[in-house]
């Protein structure tokens, strides 16, 4: 991870995330939830797999327009 750090973080907006340590996204994982918050959140993710068939760039966030 440490081949991956960077001082800037990869979301925008970022996340309110005190002491959090930022990489560059070089690998994409698929998680389940059962829904999001009102901001936005995942409620009860859990981890499914890494993506090794889709780049940082193919992949999309599920997101909301209203939250966008």
């Amino acid at each position: 991870m440490r081949a991956a750090a960077t001082d800037v973080c990869p979301f925008d907006p970022a996340p309110a995330a005190p002491g959090a340590h930022w990489v560059v996204p070089r690998l994409v994982g698929e998680v389940r939830y059962s829904t999001r918050t009102r901001e936005g959140l995942l409620r009860q993710p859990s981890w499914l797999r890494l993506r090794p068939d889709l780049a940082p760039e193919q992949a999309a966030a599920d997101i909301p327009d209203d939250l966008v």
